[in-house]
């Protein structure tokens, strides 16, 4: 393996495929039970009160359970449209610095051509989103990025980058992905332990391609404006002394990842940072601040 390539083999969190099993094993067992309800018939219905009385929902998920596949396909070539309908396309010539992030950490993963880039100011769900369609793949960064007072830097671009990138390379954008967990991924609490150990799994490819990017970490918690006026090695410490128990890792249940602290321990902890040392023996911050130049 070249040199400048990153070795994925331990990339993905060590809990995530056994994870994965049970939370596609529960989802299918739901969609399953919902049919059979529905075939029971209305007597079968009568003796058992407590279901009749969410017989709606019952069947609602039973017809979801039928149609699973090819919704999932219709689904998925809306939302591509919706991007590309609201979005403006990064390339050599759009915005080319972030693009060339996008295609350095390519390369060093070997993934050829690299996906489509683009940046909405609607995006949903953090700041940088990965998507699959039927032929190809693509990132949405979304525009709180640029919020960031003197632009989001190099660092904050790469780590966002790498994330994205890695759950396309984990699979994780896949339409059998997305139809196996379909039913789990709508009930808070069933789809909190695979989005939390696959949020930690994406922070691992955004760690070994941004050896440097903890800012892109701490974006979620200090959000943009104040990103520029957080200690780096202040809040490394901070995050050293978070429980590294359950807790840390489940996070809250309302928004199905682990919270921050426990993210950037969880990074420490793997191996995938490595504390550089200032002259006092701490964390020295990284350099990036307000005076930052803006991507562009």
């Amino acid at each position: 393996m070249d040199s400048s390539q990153v070795d994925e083999s331990r990339l993905r969190h060590p809990l995530e495929r056994p994870i994965f099993v049970a939370s596609a094993a529960l989802s299918v067992a739901l969609a399953a039970s919902a049919v059979v309800v529905v075939l029971l018939g209305a007597e079968w219905l009568k003796e058992h009160p407590v279901l009749e009385s969410h017989i709606d929902k019952v069947r609602l998920a039973a017809l979801a359970a039928v149609a699973a596949v090819p919704a999932a396909h219709l689904l998925r070539r809306a939302r591509r449209v919706l991007y590309l309908g609201n979005s403006v396309r990064l390339s050599a010539e759009q915005v080319p610095r972030v693009h060339a992030v996008l295609e350095a950490h390519c390369a060093r993963l070997g993934i050829a051509p690299a996906p489509e880039l683009y940046l909405c100011r609607t995006l949903a769900g953090g700041p940088a989103r990965a998507f699959s369609g039927l032929d190809r793949d693509y990132v949405v960064l979304g525009t709180t990025l640029f919020e960031i007072p003197g632009g989001p830097g190099p660092d904050v671009i790469a780590f966002t980058l790498g994330r994205a990138l890695g759950s396309i390379r984990l699979g994780h954008t896949r339409w059998w992905d997305e139809t196996l967990l379909l039913f789990v991924t709508r009930i808070p609490v069933l789809r909190t332990p695979i989005r939390a150990v696959r949020t930690l799994s994406c922070d691992r490819y955004g760690a070994a391609l941004a050896p440097g990017g903890l800012r892109g970490l701490i974006l979620a918690a200090a959000g943009p404006d104040a990103l520029p006026d957080v200690n780096v090695a202040a809040y490394r410490r901070q995050a050293e002394a978070f429980p590294s128990g359950v807790m840390g890792v489940l996070g809250a249940v309302s928004n199905d990842t682990p919270h921050v602290s426990a993210r950037v321990r969880a990074l420490y902890d793997a191996g995938l940072w490595r504390a550089e040392p200032d002259h006092n023996g701490a964390p020295a911050p990284h350099p990036a601040s307000r005076s930052t130049p803006r991507v562009a």
